[in-house]
């Protein structure tokens, strides 16, 4: 893991592991105010987690008992898994998003993983048995025991203001419903969460096939950070990874991967009309192979496919039709000038209001 950093104007980056992951780590954040830190993302739950937290507050010069309150970014256990464990030693105040905290509350009360395990499978077209087994989601009791229920609800363009200090909260959904960045503007600092990483693409999934459009919203989110943010050249510091800047050419590179991806999705419908997203899902590319994307993975894979097939019927190049299972059908077999039709509608999301 990278080593505790001191980057500007009072905010220090705090690593904290994730076991087992190949992500390995998640920067948790520490912003000074006069009154003691405000922690973004103080990351995942456990002994390894808490020892690192603890020990990057103490070289920092504060206690986890001078935290003060906690920001998230979203509710994945990677960012949010200790807030509850902070705020019991502390009694600091923890704050997040409406929309994530309804996925938070989903989970405490089994509500969220029952819709994925009994409706989202069968509306994908998972084949039964032991394949259906390996892409349950199993999230339900580590999510019921550290999820944390916020005491603050964080709206778009809020002010966080603490002994002095001023943290804006933009609104990015994307890759959870509720994300949200934090904005140091006199530091020229942003605290971007999952919504952009420097290297890899953020997960951007649907877990119901229903009318939402997470990956029209990612797109419309990632014009909006791109326009706050980048003609003041803004460092990113971001969940995972390591700080950068150059916002608006790596939001370029994100955009050209969804292209890839929306053709390739189109590509795989054309080929076999009446598709289900696990068809589709078996015949893109995937960094692994699709046969060696297992388990978590290959759940992920599959939510990642239904956003991209949601985004493209919103838009009229797909139709979606049935429930059990929901199929996939293109208006025209004819492949000519598709790729443009993508990017010109991934490029008009730039100017497009967030739903």
């Amino acid at each position: 893991m990278p080593l505790v950093e001191e980057i500007d104007g009072g905010v220090w980056s705090i690593p904290v592991p994730i076991p087992g992951s190949p992500l390995r780590y998640v920067l948790s954040y520490a912003i000074a105010t006069p009154l003691g830190p405000i922690v973004v993302d103080p990351g995942w739950p456990g002994e390894a987690g808490w020892a690192s937290l603890s020990a990057g507050l103490e070289l920092a010069g504060w206690s986890v008992t001078d935290v003060q309150g906690v920001l998230l970014t979203h509710s994945h256990t990677d960012h949010q898994g200790l807030a509850l464990r902070v705020r019991e030693a502390t009694g600091c105040w923890v704050g997040m998003h409406e929309l994530d905290a309804r996925v938070l509350a989903g989970y405490a009360d089994g509500s969220r993983v029952h819709d994925c395990n009994a409706t989202w499978i069968p509306q994908c077209g998972v084949p039964s048995g032991a394949e259906t087994t390996a892409i349950l989601m199993d999230a339900d009791a580590m999510m019921a025991a550290c999820g944390v229920i916020p005491d603050r609800l964080i709206d778009d363009g809020e002010s966080i203001r603490v002994g002095g200090r001023s943290i804006t909260a933009i609104w990015t959904p994307g890759h959870t419903p509720g994300h949200l960045c934090f904005a140091l503007e006199d530091e020229g600092l942003l605290l971007g969460g999952d919504h952009l990483l420097p290297r890899i693409s953020s997960h951007v999934g649907g877990y119901l096939i229903d009318e939402s459009d997470p990956l029209g919203d990612f797109l419309s989110s990632l014009g909006k950070i791109v326009a706050r943010v980048a003609p003041a050249d803004v460092e990113i510091l971001p969940g995972h990874e390591y700080r950068f800047r150059g916002i608006e050419e790596r939001a370029g590179i994100v955009r050209d991967h969804h292209i890839d991806r929306l053709r390739e999705a189109f590509a795989a419908v054309a080929e076999v009309t009446a598709s289900t997203a696990w068809d589709v899902a078996s015949r893109v590319s995937w960094a692994r192979g699709w046969e060696e994307t297992k388990g978590g993975l290959r759940r992920l894979a599959l939510s990642e496919t239904v956003a991209h097939l949601r985004w493209l019927a919103v838009r009229g190049l797909l139709v979606q039709t049935g429930r059990n299972p929901t199929v996939w059908s293109v208006r025209s077999n004819d492949l000519t000038g598709i790729e443009a039709r993508i990017r010109a509608e991934v490029e008009r999301s730039r100017g497009t209001a967030i739903r």
